[in-house]
């Protein structure tokens, strides 16, 4: 069961340090310590670099979080 603590870092070592504090404590504690940030991405420019298209970089990205580096 996730730990709750007494305070979220300010920043992380890694990312593994980052892994290794959230999977052991719920996010929900923690809500009013989070600020949104909003992110923009060019698929098609991103794809266009990699010589693929969108589709297969949005498949290659979400296989690469799911099981790790392709």
């Amino acid at each position: 069961m996730p730990k709750k603590a007494k305070q979220m870092p300010e920043e992380f070592k890694t990312y593994e340090d980052a892994a290794e504090f959230w999977d052991a404590h719920d996010s929900t504690s923690f809500i009013n310590d989070l600020e949104e940030v909003k992110i923009t991405v060019d698929l098609q420019k991103s794809a266009r670099r990699k010589g693929i298209n969108p589709n297969e970089l949005v498949s290659e990205l979400l296989h690469e979080q799911l099981v790790g580096s392709v």
